[in-house]
């Protein structure tokens, strides 16, 4: 369901946002998140994906997980995940730039260079990552979703970036 020209990116995510808003008036949130999810792996196409609600730690170098869904993915990668957390450039990326949608290859130097995060991303099959967090200010939560590529998918595109970002603030 990839688009190859510019017009076929705009009707890719004119039909993404047209089903979007047909979940939105039919479903609960819980649910809606859940199949905006899915179809969000259909339009850009990914392996796994992971959202939910975190809230800053203390040490302020990481989030904490309030709750999160997953495609894809065991429900133990969370535990996993916070072992990681802080020493993770990309999660303090995400952390610094919210609202902001954010890419990653494993094998960049910076991510490579710590074993720990090699051995995450090779436990789950990961080799290329795309994930944005979102502010929630009524609450001091931050609403992530991530999406994970495995060696045989290619990077996430600019334009893949440009349609995964749904912050309302533009």
């Amino acid at each position: 369901m990839k688009a190859t020209n510019d017009l076929d990116a705009i009707e890719l995510l004119s039909n993404c946002l047209l089903s979007l808003g047909r979940l939105a008036r039919d479903l609960p949130v819980a649910e809606f998140l859940l199949h905006g999810a899915r179809l969000a792996v259909k339009t850009i196409g990914c392996q796994s994906v992971w959202w939910g609600l975190a809230f800053e730690t203390k040490s302020g170098k990481a989030f904490d997980i309030l709750q999160a869904d997953f495609i894809g993915l065991p429900e133990s990668l969370v535990k996993d995940w916070r072992r990681i957390a802080s020493i993770d450039p990309f999660v303090q990326e995400m952390m610094q730039c919210l609202g902001q949608v954010k890419r990653v290859l494993i094998d960049d130097d910076r991510i490579k260079s710590v074993p720990v995060l090699t051995e995450f991303a090779e436990r789950y099959g990961i080799r290329h990552v795309m994930g944005m967090c979102l502010d929630e200010e009524a609450t001091g939560q931050s609403f992530f979703m991530v999406m994970y590529r495995g060696t045989a998918g290619p990077g996430f595109s600019d334009q893949e970036a440009m349609m995964f970002k749904v912050d309302p603030r533009g």
